[in-house]
């Protein structure tokens, strides 16, 4: 911003922060999801966790993104778009987060 790189932005250093965190929450849960059906091991509830989980964070991370690269962030130019465009198409494939809150809920007994 006017000749100063926006990586010396406290508020960018926090988004970039919170976007890791979600991104490393998201592999690590995807990961167990992935252990329990490696082992054959009922998984229905550790694959909608991860669903879920991956829904939120992936949805956060692209918005956060976006905002933080404003308008350029989501030009065919830059990868962004794209990530953006399959997290949305991921979530009409796989099913959205109420979808998958709901088969927890049901495999809880709630």
């Amino acid at each position: 911003q006017f000749g100063t790189p926006i990586g010396v932005f406290q508020v960018i250093k926090h988004r970039c922060a919170d976007q890791m965190t979600d991104t490393e929450a998201a592999k690590y849960i995807v990961y167990q999801a992935a252990w329990t059906i490696s082992e054959g091991l009922p998984c229905s509830k550790e694959a909608s966790f991860a669903k879920a989980w991956v829904n939120d964070a992936s949805r956060r991370v692209c918005v956060e993104a976006q905002q933080t690269h404003a308008g350029i962030g989501i030009t065919h130019d830059y990868d962004l778009g794209f990530y953006t465009r399959r997290a949305k198409v991921g979530e009409f494939v796989y099913g959205n987060t109420p979808y998958h809150l709901e088969k927890i809920a049901q495999e809880l007994g709630l």
